[in-house]
């Protein structure tokens, strides 16, 4: 996590098994623009192929 100012970064990994029991793991970062204490704009960036090969595989309910 790093912050400047009223920006803060925040880049992390995430791992988790889905319901069909294939892991997943995606890696994520995080913009958050900041005023007052709370989040007033966040853009978020992670690898959509991951998310992709989810969804295709993993029927929703």
């Amino acid at each position: 996590m790093w912050t400047d100012s009223d920006t803060v970064i925040i880049r992390f990994e995430g791992d988790a098994t889905a319901t069909d029991g294939v892991d997943y793991h995606n890696e994520y970062c995080w913009i958050w623009q900041m005023r007052g204490g709370k989040v007033v704009r966040c853009r978020a960036f992670l690898d959509m192929i991951a998310v992709r090969e989810l969804i295709e595989r993993v029927e929703l309910t």
